[in-house]
């Protein structure tokens, strides 16, 4: 079994208001670690990820942009039109789970059959990690 937590701290000048955590475990998961490069057509810098599942199998969800933005695109490239497309700005992360409200998954309208990750910038390399956890039971 494999077990993603997500952690929230929530901090002003008074100090720490909020540090809570939830976990959601499954018997699957996906891992992307690479460094997607730029060009200055951040179009020509998109590359492909063969990874599919059904989107109803999904238990939670990890995408991290380092110093440039990204989008993701689902089952289609920036040319033709992707089920979902995710936008992650640089430094930033999407993050999600079973126990945020229904809806609210950002691969909301159809299953994966492949991801398509674009770097949006022109001068800029960017690391992206993606983590999927997944209940694959028959």
């Amino acid at each position: 079994m494999l077990t993603h937590t997500r952690v929230l701290k929530y901090k002003t000048a008074e100090g720490v208001l909020a540090d809570t955590s939830d976990s959601v475990s499954g018997q699957g998961g996906f891992a992307f670690d690479d460094t997607v490069v730029h060009n200055a057509t951040p179009a020509n810098s998109e590359i492909e990820i063969a990874f599919a599942f059904t989107r109803a199998n999904m238990k939670s969800l990890l995408i991290s942009a380092g110093a440039a933005g990204i989008v993701v695109r689902s089952n289609e490239d920036h040319t033709g039109a992707p089920g979902d497309t995710v936008t992650v700005p640089a430094g930033g992360a999407v993050v999600w789970n079973t126990n945020d409200p229904a809806g609210s998954n950002p691969f909301k309208t159809a299953d994966v059959t492949t991801l398509f990750v674009t770097n949006a910038s022109a001068t800029l390399d960017t690391n992206v990690k993606i983590r999927v956890l997944l209940d694959v039971t028959p």
